[in-house]
């Protein structure tokens, strides 16, 4: 930045060099100042971007039905939700122990007294 200061000691005038330190001055500080509000800037760009990610990944679901909202507001079954979502992704469906045991109970104690007579 000072490479010109011989320069103008040689061809310019006192005031004129005096003139000159002080836009050079004012430059700088208008530069820092502008950088930090860029950067300032950024860092809230980059805030949003992660609440955003962070509302994206919140799921909307019935309570009752545990049907889900997707995009467009529409409700759908959450089956139907991961299928459409999840490239790839299907459903099959069937029971952990303890709801075939409530849903099924007379099936159920059928079932494990035949497995008890085998052993």
């Amino acid at each position: 930045m000072l490479a010109w200061l011989p320069v103008a000691i040689a061809f310019l005038e006192p005031a004129q060099i005096i003139s000159s330190l002080a836009v050079a001055a004012i430059g700088a500080v208008l530069s820092v100042f502008v950088l930090r509000r860029r950067i300032f800037a950024a860092i809230q760009v980059y805030e949003l971007e992660q609440r955003v990610v962070t509302l994206e990944s919140i799921l909307p679901m019935c309570a009752n039905c545990k049907k889900t909202r997707d995009h467009s507001g529409k409700w759908k079954t959450i089956e139907k939700y991961i299928e459409d979502n999840q490239s790839g992704t299907q459903i099959s469906h069937g029971s952990c122990p303890s709801c075939t045991k409530e849903l099924h109970e007379e099936f159920y104690k059928k079932r494990t007294a035949r497995v008890g007579e085998r052993n």
